[in-house]
C-alpha cells in the first residue's frame, strides 16, 4: 500500500502560559516552535496552572503536519498514523492547515476557518468526522474523511493540524489543574516506523471517451467510421449500450476488406458487462458480436501494432422505429474509451 510519510518541516506551536484562556487560544502568534524535535510529550493539547490570586496560567499547543501528494489524483481511502510516544492518551482533532514554510511561531493560528473567541466547530474544515483518542505509547491509526481525500487529491501538499478537542477545540478555558495534552513522534526520528504517516489506497482512473469513437445508434444503422487511432499495446475499451429489448448484431471491419485483426484481439472486461456480449467470432478482416437485449456490453480491443485511424468501421442491425409524431432509431451506440 503507498503512503506519504510526513516532511520533515512537521512540529508544534506552544502559546504560554498565558494569564487568560483568551489570550492563551486566541492568539495570532505562539511564544515557541519546534520543528525540528524527534518527539514531544506535550505536542497539542491545553493546560492550566494556578497564578497569582484566581489568576489561570493558561497554556495550548498545537501541531502542524504536510504530506506531498504530488502527481496522486485518485486517492480512494486514506488513513492517517500517528505515533504516541507519552504515557497518557490524549483526545484530539485533525483539521486543515494553511501553508508554512517553514514553521514558525506565527503559524499558531494558521488554521483555515479559525476564528479568535469562536469554536472551531462549523467554522474550520475537519479531516476527521469525530474526536480521536491517540493512545498512550503506541502508534494508532485514524480513518480520513471524503473531505481529506478530495483535499489530498485536489492539492500537491496536503497540510494538517492536530489539536486538543476538550479545551481548544471546543473553546472551553482550562481550570489550573487541567492537563490535557498529548504527545507525538514527529518525521525528524531516525527510520520511518514511528513517523507521522498516512496511507491510502487509489481508485482506478477513469477512462474517458476517444475523438472519432463515440457513434450514435443512427450512425451505427448506416455504418461508421471510427477516426479513433489504435495504439499498438494499449487497451481500448469498447462500451456498447443496447436500448432493443432483443440482442442485436454488431461488427467491425477492416475498411476495404483490410486485414486488420490478424494483429488485434479482444476480451471482455473483468466487470459482469462482458456476460452481456452473448457470443463473438474474430477473423482476421472483421469481429463479429451478438449483444443482450436492454444491456451495457463491453470488451478490450488492443493491437500488437499501431492500427491508424479510418482503418475499421462500425455496423449494427439497428432498426428505425417509426411513429405518426417521430422517427427513432433503437439498438446499439458505441464508445471508444482509452
Amino acid at each position: 500500500m503507498p503512503s506519504s510519510v510526513a516532511d520533515e518541516n512537521d512540529g508544534n506551536v506552544k502559546n504560554g502560559p498565558v494569564g487568560n484562556w483568551a489570550g492563551a487560544r486566541d492568539a495570532t502568534s505562539g511564544t515557541s516552535t519546534s520543528n525540528t524535535g524527534q518527539s514531544n510529550s506535550a505536542a497539542f493539547g491545553a493546560s492550566g496552572g494556578a497564578g497569582r490570586g484566581a489568576v489561570i496560567n493558561s497554556t495550548v499547543s498545537r501541531a502542524f503536519f504536510e504530506f506531498d501528494f504530488t502527481g496522486v489524483t485518485n486517492v480512494d481511502t486514506a488513513t492517517l498514523k500517528i505515533n504516541n510516544p507519552s504515557n497518557n492518551s490524549s483526545i484530539a482533532r485533525i483539521v486543515k492547515a494553511g501553508d508554512f514554510a517553514p514553521l514558525g511561531v506565527g503559524d499558531f493560528d494558521n488554521i483555515v476557518g479559525f476564528s479568535a473567541g469562536n469554536t472551531m466547530a462549523g467554522n474550520v474544515t475537519d479531516f476527521i468526522d469525530a474526536p480521536i483518542t491517540l493512545a498512550a505509547q503506541a502508534t494508532t491509526d485514524f480513518t480520513l474523511n471524503s473531505t481529506a481525500i478530495a483535499d489530498m487529491n485536489s492539492n500537491d501538499k496536503f497540510r494538517i493540524a492536530i489539536v486538543g478537542n476538550t479545551h481548544d477545540y471546543l473553546n472551553v478555558a482550562v481550570s489550573a489543574t487541567d492537563n490535557n495534552v498529548g504527545g507525538i513522534t514527529f518525521a525528524n526520528k531516525p527510520g520511518t516506523e514511528d513517523d507521522p504517516q498516512i496511507e491510502y489506497t487509489t481508485a482506478a482512473v477513469g477512462r474517458s471517451a476517444d475523438a472519432g469513437g463515440t457513434k450514435s445508434k443512427d450512425q451505427l444503422k448506416r455504418r461508421a467510421l471510427i477516426s479513433t487511432e489504435i495504439s499498438a499495446d494499449t487497451d481500448f475499451e469498447v462500451k456498447l449500450t443496447n436500448t432493443l429489448k432483443t440482442p442485436v448484431y454488431f461488427n467491425l471491419e477492416g475498411v476495404g476488406g483490410k486485414d486488420i485483426f490478424s494483429t488485434a484481439s479482444f476480451r471482455t472486461t473483468t466487470s459482469d458487462s462482458g456476460s452481456n456480449v452473448l457470443s463473438f467470432i474474430s477473423e482476421s478482416q472483421h469481429a463479429s458480436f451478438i449483444l443482450a437485449g436492454e444491456s451495457t456490453s463491453s470488451f478490450f480491443l488492443s493491437s500488437s501494432i499501431a492500427i491508424p485511424g479510418n482503418n475499421i468501421e462500425a455496423v449494427a442491425t439497428n432498426i428505425t422505429q417509426l411513429t405518426p409524431t417521430s422517427t427513432e432509431v433503437l439498438g446499439v451506440s458505441m464508445e471508444v474509451l482509452s
